[in-house]
């Protein structure tokens, strides 16, 4: 008898223990860390904590959440208006061109991904979750907009098809991550980890996507204005090294970005 008391005491407090995932948007770069990979941008160093305020807080706005990741109430320091939200475009890309968007995932819980698109043309007007979720992305494998995540804490390079009816100076791309390895019940009633509520993510990022008969083999560049090096930074041999098809950083920057022998810590750059 004893100890099935102890074991409903050990499962309540597991019920009340909601476990934090960590995760970030990369590739196209994410509004809050454009800055890791070089561009002229305001550095947000908790950028893998986009996470509407904690689940608490989210529960208590009724599950809403910023749609880059900020708390409901505010402030909404990504979205237009707030200090994050520069306007900068971090890829060009095609009408219904296969992306591979690049996610990194430093705490794993599990769970699934979602993309969503929004052509806003104007970077003083905020997204809506609204216009978002009228343009889901689908996975290129054709298995449903939803990606479901492994176990490990790493970069996932995940397929994905853009629209073929929109075009864009400026679209709103928004990266979702539901973890799952909470407990909770959903509406039915069903019982489970992973079930009802969990704890999200989110990382917005500023595309532009050209009309297809624009398109050639060679893909629209990537530029951006680095960062300028600090004085304990030396030239090194590096190399940039593919991030997908479609974008490549140019090798140039990665060898005044980088120390030889340290490109690992500089993402898209690697040793030579």
């Amino acid at each position: 008898m004893a100890s099935r008391h102890l074991f409903t005491a050990i499962l309540g407090l597991s019920l009340l223990v909601t476990v934090r995932g960590h995760g970030r948007l990369l590739v196209p770069p994410s509004r809050a860390s454009m800055w890791r990979q070089g561009f002229n941008t305001p550095a947000n160093y908790n950028d893998n904590q986009l996470f509407c305020g904690g689940f608490s807080n989210q529960q208590s706005h009724g599950g809403k959440c910023g749609v880059c990741g900020d708390p409901w109430q505010g402030p909404r320091d990504h979205e237009a208006g707030g200090k994050y939200a520069t306007g900068t475009i971090g890829r060009t890309y095609f009408q219904g061109q296969k992306v591979t968007v690049t996610v990194e995932i430093t705490a794993n819980h599990l769970g699934w991904f979602e993309f969503r698109l929004c052509p806003v043309n104007d970077v003083k007007v905020r997204a809506t979750q609204e216009c978002l979720d009228r343009h889901p992305l689908e996975l290129a494998d054709g298995a449903g907009a939803r990606y479901k995540i492994g176990s490990e804490s790493k970069q996932y390079d995940v397929d994905v098809i853009l629209p073929s009816n929109v075009t864009c100076s400026q679209c709103f791309l928004q990266w979702r991550y539901h973890t799952g390895n909470s407990w909770g019940t959903d509406p039915d009633g069903t019982a489970c980890t992973g079930c009802g509520p969990q704890e999200e993510f989110y990382g917005c990022s500023d595309i532009a996507i050209l009309p297809s008969d624009e398109a050639t083999t060679t893909p629209p560049p990537f530029t951006f204005t680095p960062k300028p090096t600090t004085s304990t930074e030396q030239p090194g041999t590096c190399a940039a090294r593919a991030v997908t098809a479609d974008d490549i950083v140019s090798s140039t920057w990665c060898s005044t970005k980088c120390v030889s022998g340290r490109c690992k810590q500089v993402l898209l750059c690697v040793d030579t």
